[in-house]
């Protein structure tokens, strides 16, 4: 490889490695997103429960 080749090689994986890096932090982002909804929706459901709950027995 000339420098030229060497040059355009180096470019070429830095461009790589940058897509790469925003893919995972992407992914992570989507993930994060993920586990926060369905703690959300955990949350609403053990609400309900407690409510229920809490009707069924008022002695508390």
């Amino acid at each position: 490889m000339d420098f030229y080749e060497d040059e355009k090689f180096e470019s070429v994986m830095e461009e790589i490695t940058d897509k790469m890096g925003y893919l995972i932090l992407d992914v992570i982002l989507m993930s994060l997103k993920k586990i926060n909804r369905e703690n959300q929706i955990f949350k609403e459901i053990l609400e309900t429960k407690l409510e229920v709950y809490m009707e069924n027995h008022p002695e508390f």
